[in-house]
This record gives C-alpha cells, structure tokens and sequence, in this order.
C-alpha cells in the first residue's frame, strides 16, 4: 500500500544518470545554448515521489511540532510566542519545492497523456493548499508560480481571497476525479509512494479532503452559493462509486476513505543518505542525548488514566529512577519546578490542584494513592512520565536523559517497553532500566515512521461532525456506532505501524481496544456531555503525528474545552499563522498591515468562534 521513497529516489538517480549519458554522447546534437547535462524537465513519475517526500518532511518537522504546540500536546510553541521568521522555513520549503513540482505536472500540456499522475497532481495541490489556507488564510495561489514565466514573469504574486481559493480546490478536485476515471495504458505504479498508482483511492482522497472542506466551511455556508451542503455531503455519504473507475475495479464502494487500510499516510524509510527520516526521529533519538521537545503531561496523564491502549505506541519512558523533589539538587531537574500553577508537575508526585496519583488510583491504574505508598513497580512505571505543563517556559535543565520521548508511532522510534497487560500496575512490571534513546538505531529502529496526511479515523470524526450539526446529514451508521468504529481503527493502526518500525512493538489486545472505545462511546452518549466536545476530545488523542485537524476543529468549534490553560502564554491563542519575514520584505503585494495572528481580526473565514483566553 504505502512504498518507501528509497526506492523511486534510486530510480529517480538511475534514470538521471542515463539522460546525462544519452545527452553528452550526442555527437549530432550542436545546440551550445543547452546544457545537455542539465535536463530542464522530467517526468512525473520522479517528481511526485520527491515532492511527496518533500512536503511531507516539513509538514511534519517544526511545522507540526508547533501546531501541536498550540493544542497543549508538546512544547513546542505553546506560549504562542511566534514572530514573523517562525514558519519563514516552512514557506520557502514548499512554495519553490513540492508546491511548484505539482503545478509544473498540472501546466504540462503533456500530463493528459497520463490523467492518474495529473489528478494526482491535483489532489496533491489541493491537500497541501487547503492546509496552508486554514492556517494562513490569503496566500499567493493564482500567481504563485509565474516567476520563471519567460512571457509575463511576476515575482510578486497576488495574495488571493481564501474564500476564491476553498472554490476553486473543489473544481480542482473535481478535475482530479475526471482524471482518474480516464482510461490509460500506462501503469501509474512507479510515481505514487502513498496508493501505488491505485486509481480508486485517490479518487476517494478526492471526495474526502471535498468532505472535510464542506464540514470545515459548514458555518459560513452562504459564502459558497453554489454549493447544496446537503446534498453534496449526502451523495458523498450515501452514494457509491460506479462499478469501475477508468478501466480499475471498484472493491470497497464507498466515495470517501473507510478503512485504515485506505490511510493516506507517507511512509519515511530511515534512509540516511538522502535523510529520509522521520523528522520527529531525527530531533529526538540522533544527537548525545535525546533532544525532542518536551511532551504534554496532560496528553500523557490522561492517556495512561483513561488506560489508552495507544499509550506504548505514542510515548517512550527513558527513566524507571524516580527524582526525589526534597533533594534541592534534583528538584531544580524536575519540570514546572519553580513555576506556579502547575496541575501535573512531575507527574509522579502531581503537583498542584490536580490529585495525580489520587486519579490513577481511582481509575485503577495503581494500587496506591501517595508517593511514599507507591511500589517499586509502580514508582518505576510512573518516573519515566517526565515532560512539562502547558506554557512551562522555564528553562531546560540537562535532562535529555530523563525527558518521555516520541514513541514508535508515528515517528519510529522505540515501542514503550515493560507496559502492563492487565491492571492496576503490579510487580509483573518490572522496573527495569531504560536506556535513554539517543542511538536509536543501536536499538533497532530507523525513524521509518509515517506522516498520517488523512486517517479513516478523522474522516469519521468529520461525518460524526456533519451528522450533529448539520440537519438533513444522513448516513447509515449511527454517530455513536461511527465514533466507536474510529477509535478501533485508529487503534489498530497504530499498533500496525508501530509493529512495523520495531520488531520488539507487541499488538494491541482487542480486548482492551474494545473495552477503551466502548468507554468513549458511553461517554459520547452521556447527557451530561456535550457530543462535539467528547467528539473532539478523542479527536485530539488521535491526531498525534498530524494536529492540524484537531487545530482546524478546536478554531471551528471550541472543542474540546478540557485543554489545560497555558501557564505563561505571551501571545494570544493563534487564530492563524503570521507571514514569513521573506515574503514580507520580497513579495511587493504581501500585506504590510495585515491583523496581528492572535487577534480577532485574523481569524480565518470559516472561523465564527474567534477563540481567546
């Protein structure tokens, strides 16, 4: 399903070499303005492996890490504290890069001679460009990529309405679905590292990522006159794809992702030359000592309370030695020592108003309730949970050693080890010494870890939405019956990735799954709870390696409402993402005086919550 970009890189290079040979062995060719060495196009079975390979490395660097910053799941960023150079990498990455590779394939009047590389192309063009708009809102689009156009060159694109950019994505997709549906010879295998050419599936990404457009807009519906909400949601829903798509049978019928085997995920392969890593393994587990940002105390309080059976999978313990906080020699190593109002602290002794120990007690993850009453089983469990409150912006003592690492999925680091099979934690887990993950590879993993661009999961959160809020909605399964589903998906393919980057990673137990997402479905049922509020909360745990989503859904709906509050923000929460100094100081039409990104006044146009402290 998903093919490691070693392998097209290396055809890429084969097929490099080859040009270079043909052309500096032509004897007839005596054109002395071309550079025979220097091919100015190739074709898009090289390109859409590396642009893939491309946009998805810095989508899922800094980029993310700061997005999921500003949802309190690490530290990146969570103090808002962001200035005109915060994303100035994240831009020139991808508007010179794999955002112009995909429009070159789209203007070549020879791309509709291959019509599955041109939609997907397209696809490509519109996931990557629905991100930058409900992230940034008025961007360079139209004339975005007319620099090097010999007739009418324009450095200085236009920064167009994101209202004009969200219509024309859906007649971009709409071309794409043509173009899949149109019959072709040619194999599409080589060129396509996500679906292997598989013409079906990305015609669904096509009716999704439309699916996720109309829910994300579902507010301002008047701005797209032309579009009947619930009648396009409707026949994405309920009406099934034809028996063939350009000459491909059609298995599953559905017109949008259903399965976690249908996941739009990019998979890294733990090449080192070029590094195609993933970015969360190389910041985490290459240098001396491991230098990934901190993680959430909440994310992982909650998660290990609420008995996740994704907890192994998500998060790596480094330690099984717990600090003593009466030492003032370790107290200064300890998180959120000096900072007041912390909920989590080090979350082994739960400092401040939250009663750590007292919750997982009640929850029966432990036995006892107080620090100088824990096991050695269970204070060895608990001492590696060492990350940091929301907006902690204390500074960082030397304790790379200590800190709770990324996990197996998504970035492929190393499964949790000594995690308990039944409850609450018990000699049977064996406190033994973790070794700290800066040689990540000695421990038999590569950073082969995925970038989840559209999960199956989140397309069900997506229908749940539509069905709670939009009348007239309709599907098959019911909103609860549908949660549950995407909790066990999604559960099952975490585990399946993270079987995959460490052969030491054990499978779920389908007991446990059920039973957890079984919980959440009572939950969403509950009338003391708000649906959408439980809805995005499960949302939130499951947009771990891609938070854009769970962003996009908290600026939508203020959900979910449980986040901790940061405890020294700078900024605003950001209701958008300020320009990149470059282009305000190159691009002559980048607005000089647009709204600072945290005030109301950037909020995006689908955007009716305005969120704020």
């Amino acid at each position: 399903m998903k093919k490691p970009i070693k392998s097209f890189v290396g055809r890429a290079s084969m097929v490099m070499m080859l040009i270079v040979v043909m052309t500096s062995c032509d004897l007839f060719k005596l054109d002395i303005n071309t550079d025979p060495r220097s091919p100015s196009t190739a074709s898009p079975d090289l390109i859409l492996p590396n642009a893939i390979a491309s946009a998805s490395t810095t989508f899922e660097g800094g980029f993310n890490r700061n997005i999921h910053g500003f949802m309190g799941m690490m530290t990146s960023a969570d103090d808002f504290n962001l200035t005109t150079s915060s994303f100035s990498g994240t831009w020139t990455a991808l508007y010179p890069g794999p955002l112009k590779d995909l429009e070159t394939i789209i203007r070549d009047p020879n791309s509709v001679n291959l019509p599955v590389y041109l939609g997907m192309a397209q696809t490509l063009k519109a996931y990557y460009f629905l991100n930058l708009v409900d992230l940034w809102g008025a961007i360079p689009y139209s004339e975005a990529f007319n620099g090097d156009n010999t007739a009418s060159p324009n450095i200085n694109p236009k920064y167009d309405d994101p209202v004009t950019i969200y219509a024309d994505l859906f007649n971009v997709l709409d071309a794409a679905i043509a173009n899949f549906n149109t019959p072709s010879g040619v194999s599409f295998a080589a060129g396509d590292p996500i679906f292997g050419g598989d013409r079906v599936r990305w015609t669904k990404v096509a009716y999704t990522l439309k699916l996720r457009m109309l829910v994300q807009t579902r507010l301002v519906q008047s701005k797209f006159p032309n579009i009947n909400y619930v009648n396009v949601i409707n026949d994405i829903l309920n009406n099934p794809l034809p028996a063939t798509i350009g000459g491909q049978t059609v298995s599953n019928t559905t017109k949008f992702l259903t399965t976690a085997s249908e996941n739009m995920e990019f998979r890294f392969n733990g090449a080192l030359t070029p590094d195609y890593r993933h970015p969360w393994f190389t910041s985490g587990y290459t240098a001396s000592t491991y230098g990934g940002t901190y993680l959430s105390h909440q994310l992982m309080f909650e998660m290990l309370e609420n008995k996740d059976p994704r907890w192994p999978y998500y998060f790596k313990r480094q330690t099984a030695t717990a600090l003593d906080l009466n030492d003032a020699t370790q107290r200064g190593t300890s998180p959120c020592s000096s900072i007041p109002g912390c909920q989590y602290g080090y979350i082994v002794y739960g400092n401040g108003g939250i009663d750590v120990l007292g919750r997982l007690k009640t929850a029966g993850v432990i036995a006892n309730s107080t620090f100088s009453t824990l096991t050695t089983a269970e204070k060895g469990f608990l001492s590696g949970l060492f990350g940091r409150d929301r907006a902690d912006n204390s500074g960082a003592p030397a304790d790379g050693s200590l800190r709770t690492a990324f996990g197996a999925y998504p970035g492929g680091g190393i499964y949790d080890d000594n995690y308990p099979t039944s409850w609450p934690i018990s000699g049977t887990v064996s406190p033994t010494t973790r070794k700290p993950v800066n040689n990540g590879t000695a421990a038999g993993v590569a950073g082969n870890g995925i970038f989840p661009m559209i999960t199956t999961s989140m397309v069900k959160f997506y229908i749940v939405e539509a069905l709670l809020t939009i009348p007239g909605v309709t599907y098959a399964t019911a909103p609860d019956a549908l949660f549950e589903t995407a909790i066990k998906d999604h559960i099952d393919r975490v585990s399946a990735v993270s079987l995959t980057v460490d052969s030491k990673a054990v499978a779920v137990s389908t007991s446990n799954r059920d039973a957890y997402a079984a919980t959440w479905r009572a939950a969403f049922n509950d009338p003391i709870n708000t649906k959408l509020d439980i809805l995005w909360k499960q949302g939130w745990y499951t947009s771990w390696g891609n938070a854009i989503d769970s962003y996009n859904a908290f600026r939508r709906t203020g959900f979910p409402a449980s986040l901790q509050k940061p405890l020294n923000r700078i900024r605003q929460f950001p209701l958008s993402l300020p320009l990149a100094i470059d282009e305000l100081t190159l691009n002559s039409s980048a607005p000089q005086n647009a709204p600072q990104f945290d005030t109301p006044e950037a909020a995006l146009f689908w955007d009716q919550l305005k969120f704020k402290f």
